[in-house]
């Protein structure tokens, strides 16, 4: 299990992204927060001993990732490193995303199960400029957000989760607000879309599976499987439409 350690000048701050973060994460991501100095009088500041301690508490071989708020946290992450045995020093990496975004989209990534290789190539896609999915590969279906809460984060996590299950490459874009842009599907995680808007998502034409794949899509965005799975046609039921993919 992948673990990601919060670094802020701020503890309360540190320990605030983390709760956000478990929010997208449920359980399958290991979380960490190093925030503020040792010193009690002095609270704001960051100790490399406590960005130590929170990254061998969410250690395994499957990766850490870092996440830092200011200039001085990344010197701390860095020293924090060298204090590492040296064969756990490859298996953690700092990442220089904004501290809420890419918190949110590192925990969802991992969540649904991204490698660690993989995660860090999202939540810098997710930050950057969007890439638009060619249209020569792709295919694209728009439908109309009608779940009661838009798509925010916890729905945001769950299409990330269907679209790593079905090995499918998505792209998301509101074309009801003309200055929302196409973007990668990590950054749905924070993007915070209100119902009603209209949602156009592109995929690769040879992704696995992917009529079931829209079709999860849809069910999702249209609120049938967003906030009540215990309904009689809920993507648990064989009657549903929206069917789960096989677990690999």
């Amino acid at each position: 299990m992948i673990g990601l350690v919060i670094v802020s000048h701020s503890a309360r701050l540190a320990e605030g992204v983390c709760e956000l973060a478990e929010q997208v994460a449920q359980g399958r991501v290991r979380l960490a927060a190093a925030g503020g100095a040792a010193d009690p009088e002095h609270p704001i500041g960051t100790d490399a001993f406590k960005v130590q301690q929170a990254i061998e508490s969410v250690y395994s071989e499957d990766g850490v990732l870092v996440l830092t708020d200011l200039g001085s946290a990344v010197l701390s992450a860095e020293t924090a490193l060298e204090f590492l045995e040296e064969d756990k020093r490859g298996h953690v990496k700092l990442c220089s995303a904004p501290l809420v975004e890419g918190a949110v989209a590192a925990a969802s990534q991992a969540a649904a199960g991204a490698s660690m290789e993989e995660i860090l190539r999202e939540v810098e896609a997710a930050l950057a400029v969007a890439r638009p999915v060619a249209a020569e590969s792709s295919q694209e279906r728009l439908v109309t957000l009608t779940n009661a809460l838009g798509l925010h984060a916890r729905p945001a996590a769950k299409l990330i989760r269907i679209a790593r299950r079905f090995q499918a490459l998505v792209t998301i874009e509101n074309v009801t607000h003309a200055a929302a842009r196409s973007k990668p599907l990590a950054s749905t995680a924070f993007s915070a879309w209100a119902r009603g808007r209209d949602i156009d998502y592109g995929y690769g034409r040879t992704d696995p599976m992917r009529a079931r794949l829209s079709r999860n899509w849809r069910c999702l965005l249209r609120g049938d499987a967003a906030t009540r799975t215990n309904r009689p046609n809920s993507p648990n039921s064989p009657e549903s439409p929206c069917h789960r993919p096989p677990e690999s």
